[in-house]
């Protein structure tokens, strides 16, 4: 995948395996943790990531996880930029 740093690839492949195992995203403080980075710090990179269009936000708000690959968006929701 191209224009992304090896660290946001890394995070990325985590969020693809952790929402294979256990079918929803991770928080952002599993990210953290699993990264040893502050949660902030996550929320950065998968703010960047959803700039990319990579993920997306759920502006719904209403769901405890917050980010989704956005080829997984239901409808509802859509893609910020």
């Amino acid at each position: 995948m191209t224009g992304i740093t090896d660290r946001q690839q890394e995070i990325l492949h985590f969020i693809n395996d952790y929402f294979a195992e256990e079918d929803q995203m991770p928080s952002y403080a599993t990210i953290g943790k699993e990264f040893d980075i502050f949660p902030n710090a996550a929320v950065d990179i998968t703010g960047i990531l959803i700039t990319k269009g990579i993920l997306a936000r759920n502006v719904m708000g209403k769901l405890k996880r917050g980010v989704y690959y956005y080829h997984h968006v239901p409808s509802k929701w859509e893609r910020t930029a």
